[in-house]
């Protein structure tokens, strides 16, 4: 997102600030509430603004846990003071008790365990899909929506919120959205953000400005934080895992084991290290060990030995 898109919400918000405090005003005539109407009426962004300036003034009640004489005064102030004042102040305990309450909010954590998958609705109308072995938290807040994903893999599709983006933060990168639907995915060391509607931007630790991410690409994260070159993916293998699949094209045998691991209690070994480097494509079905491990044998030049919870991968 870029900065002049950023000021320009400041500004619109700020005039949506303004025109609430008018029109609670003695003083407000009908040319000013024609002209109100015309704002409004001028764009989505306009309304939003407003919606967002009545939350600031009715979210003030929860202030009053704050003790703080100052605000119950400001909700007392007579409307014959000056707009700019009023709006001043509007603004001032608007952020006093935004911040109060983005602090006060509770986080909320979520896991799915080896093989699990778990479908979760947020209090904001945005839905996520968590994949096996997967940690996350989620923070909604008056202010922002934060998830911080720890471990694993989840498909975010984001209720549209204007002035309250959605983030989420994995490692050294941070996943910024207004409305729109994507996938992250952080296993061991790799990250992987793939868009699948919409747009998002991404902001790694070694820079200041963030890059957009369209539909229909991904882009990874390196090992040192920094945000490889843009790719184009495959929408339906990024998010396979949502009906149960795994889909794979020349994939090497390393990562599948490694996959295979999040949806089963077992520890793969290979016998030559070679083997982990021969690759396999194809589409699998996550819940079917026994099956995959046979494909394995038919197709590739191994022979596969269990050692109660190990599976050993040999040569023939």
């Amino acid at each position: 997102m870029s900065s002049s898109f950023t000021a320009d919400k400041q500004r619109i918000l700020k005039e949506a600030m303004t025109w609430f405090v008018q029109l609670q005003s003695d003083q407000c005539d009908s040319h000013q509430q024609k002209q109100f109407q015309s704002w409004l009426a001028t764009s989505e962004i306009h309304r939003h603004a407003y919606q967002e300036a009545e939350k600031i003034w009715s979210n003030m009640d929860s202030l009053k846990q704050l003790s703080s004489t100052d605000i119950q005064a400001t909700k007392k102030v007579k409307l014959n003071c000056s707009v700019t004042q009023i709006t001043s102040l509007l603004l001032i305990f608007g952020l006093l008790g935004g911040s109060w309450l983005d602090y006060s909010t509770e986080v909320l954590t979520y896991s799915t365990a080896i093989g699990e998958r778990r479908s979760i609705n947020l209090a904001d109308g945005s839905h996520l899909e968590m994949n096996a072995a997967s940690h996350l938290t989620v923070k909604l807040s008056w202010f922002r929506r934060r998830v911080e994903l720890t471990e694993g893999e989840a498909l975010f599709t984001v209720a549209h919120q204007l002035f309250r983006p959605f983030s989420v933060y994995t490692h050294n990168l941070i996943v910024r959205d207004v409305g729109t639907v994507f996938n992250v995915r952080k296993l061991n060391e790799e990250i992987i953000i793939s868009v699948i509607e919409g747009e998002v931007t991404l902001l790694d630790e070694h820079h200041l400005f963030a890059e957009s991410l369209k539909a229909g690409f991904s882009r990874q994260l390196d090992n040192n934080g920094y945000l490889r070159t843009i790719e184009k993916s495959n929408s339906k293998k990024a998010i396979s895992w949502v009906d149960g699949n795994l889909i794979l094209e020349h994939t090497p045998l390393k990562k599948v084991t490694a996959e295979l691991e999040r949806y089963h209690a077992v520890h793969f070994v290979f016998a030559d290290p070679d083997i982990s480097k021969q690759t396999l494509s194809g589409t699998f079905a996550t819940d079917n060990l026994n099956l995959f491990l046979k494909i394995i044998e038919k197709t590739l030049p191994l022979r596969i030995t269990h050692k109660a919870e190990t599976i050993i991968l040999s040569k023939r």
